[in-house]
């Protein structure tokens, strides 16, 4: 499938969702959806999430589990999907009801599904998605590079200084 052109849906917003938007170099249009979003990346546009299911032709999953949109992705809402999307979901499994997914991925209603977390992790063996050929599973590891243990170590220093900083400012 040729990206140029298709839409990307990013729901979340945060640091992570605005990453990908920003490395997206594929020619593709920018959508996304976050509740707490003031402002989108150059060259997203936010819309509601009902139009993220309607228009994406690849969702992209960044944000938080919460009590709100705890299986968010149901049986309801893939069907609201664009027929033949592609779905991609580093941030939560409990995001997404499993038994649902998979059904949406055997009628052709998801083209394909890559999938790095999962409801209960470690992934369970057998699994339902295992012998599905339309999904790519990762055991919750898509982030786990060099360099991503260099800025999370580099992020937690950070983080360190500067509470020290903020308690001797107040000790003071």
């Amino acid at each position: 499938m040729e990206l140029e052109g298709r839409t990307l849906g990013l729901v979340g917003l945060g640091a992570i969702g605005r990453r990908v938007a920003a490395g997206v170099a594929f020619g593709m249009n920018v959508i996304a959806f976050d509740p707490y979003a003031k402002d989108a990346p150059h060259g997203v546009t936010l819309v509601p999430l009902d139009e993220i299911y309607a228009q994406a032709d690849v969702m992209s999953l960044h944000c938080p589990l919460t009590a709100e949109n705890r299986r968010m992705l149901n049986r309801d809402t893939l069907a609201r999907c664009k027929r033949g999307a592609i779905l991609v979901n580093t941030a939560r499994g409990g995001l997404i009801d499993e038994a649902a997914l998979a059904d949406a991925l055997a009628s052709g209603q998801l083209r394909a599904a890559g999938l790095d977390s999962f409801d209960v992790e470690p992934m369970t063996h057998p699994h339902l998605f295992q012998p599905i050929s339309n999904v790519i599973l990762t055991p919750h590891i898509g982030g786990v590079i060099d360099a991503a243990y260099v800025n999370m170590g580099r992020g937690a220093a950070a983080n360190v200084l500067a509470a020290l900083d903020e308690h001797a400012r107040n000790v003071a």
